[in-house]
């Protein structure tokens, strides 16, 4: 069975000082294949971050990109999938 790649918008938001992020990073950089962009924005004068990602995979890859930053502490996280499927 074919696996049919979608596009997908991850939104994370977090407080500037968390111990979370080494593992973050970890995440991200073993989900780089399918990542196509990724955007930073440090918002100082709120103490917070936000990391912005365009993932390009199959349903259960970005499920389990999603679920795997879902379960570190202090992490915002929310997921739209498109429902086109990407030729």
């Amino acid at each position: 069975m074919e696996k049919v790649e979608r596009l997908a918008t991850i939104l994370i938001t977090f407080k500037k000082e968390n111990e979370q992020i080494p593992i973050l990073n970890g995440i991200l950089s073993e989900h780089s294949q399918y990542i196509l962009s990724r955007l930073g924005l440090a918002l100082p004068h709120k103490d917070y971050n936000i990391i912005t990602l365009i993932v390009e995979a199959s349903i259960d890859t970005i499920n389990s990109l999603a679920g795997r930053l879902g379960k570190l502490d202090s992490l915002n996280i929310n997921v739209l999938v498109e429902k086109a499927k990407v030729k």
